[in-house]
């Protein structure tokens, strides 16, 4: 975790080995006088595929849903240790996270597959609740720009098995206990993408809000509408944006919208806002309606 307080009892002759941020080989050769050396320093070739993997773990971490928390002021706070890092890397659901099987387990075994879906089902069940986690620790902490779509994150409930040269495994759809299992854990996914944005930002337009609409119903989409309003920034929208949203006769984008409107407006007294809840909301019905 980079403590400095922890490196500094390591035992080693050289304290900057700690801080190489790459390996180097080290070759004296003698020439005709013995006191005239050739020091050669060669970079090793895992340099070159340390750096290809720092460039990959960069993209990964620009897709995962929290890019707004690295900014100055916390790695100002946080500059002895890296526990902002590691629990970015925990909560991140947009790779594949290895799956490990017992040890010495015979591979060509006919139960191996059964295995392999446990596991990863076990896994996938935590993927599922890790956006809650992540809504909480980036809530609030990106500003997002105007021109640009607004991304959110996916929800990968795929493996990989490093005792198989890191192949991909997917998770088999018939061991969810229902079809629809994924539904609500994809809909918490885009609320806590949407809980990034802070209220009060002037970017937040209706403009951009319809630009980042999405071309078909989504349980993520509407999820981020639910967010969004729960930050204050559907009050910008008319009514005939909310009737477009309505008329895809989507149960999660129905959802996600009337709760976001109904928070975006706590206070304001709109009776247009209270006839359109009236019509949706059952339990508000007269007994002969």
């Amino acid at each position: 975790l980079n403590r400095q307080d922890l490196a500094a009892n390591c035992p080693a002759d050289d304290d900057s080995l700690l801080n190489a941020p790459y390996s180097l080989n080290l070759q004296v050769r003698s020439k005709e006088r013995q006191d005239h050396h050739e020091v050669d320093f060669r970079i090793k070739n895992s340099s070159v595929s340390a750096s290809n993997n720092t460039a990959a773990e960069g993209t990964r971490e620009r897709n995962d849903g929290m890019s707004g928390i690295d900014k100055d002021s916390t790695r100002l706070r946080f500059s002895q240790d890296l526990r902002l890092k590691e629990a970015r890397k925990t909560l991140s659901s947009s790779h594949a996270r290895p799956v490990q099987l017992p040890k010495g387990m015979d591979l060509s075994h006919p139960e191996t597959n059964n295995v392999q879906q446990t596991k990863l089902f076990e896994m996938a069940m935590k993927t599922m609740a890790l956006p809650v986690g992540r809504g909480a620790f980036s809530l609030s902490t990106l500003t997002p720009l105007p021109t640009e779509p607004f991304r959110i994150p996916d929800l990968i409930l795929s493996g990989t098995l490093p005792h198989q040269n890191n192949a991909q495994i997917t998770l088999d759809t018939n061991n969810l206990v229902t079809q629809n299992m994924l539904d609500w854990p994809e809909f918490h996914n885009g609320v806590a993408a949407g809980l990034q944005l802070a209220k009060g930002q002037a970017q937040l337009t209706r403009t951009w809000i319809v630009y980042n609409k999405s071309v078909e119903p989504s349980n993520s989409h509407a999820g981020f509408l639910m967010a969004l309003g729960l930050q204050g920034h559907l009050g910008c929208l008319s009514i005939t944006d909310i009737y477009r949203y309505l008329s895809q006769e989507d149960d999660m984008t129905t959802i996600g919208v009337l709760l976001g409107v109904s928070a975006a407006s706590t206070g304001s007294m709109d009776t247009t806002i209270s006839k359109m809840l009236f019509l949706h909301i059952p339990a508000r019905h007269p007994a002969h309606y």
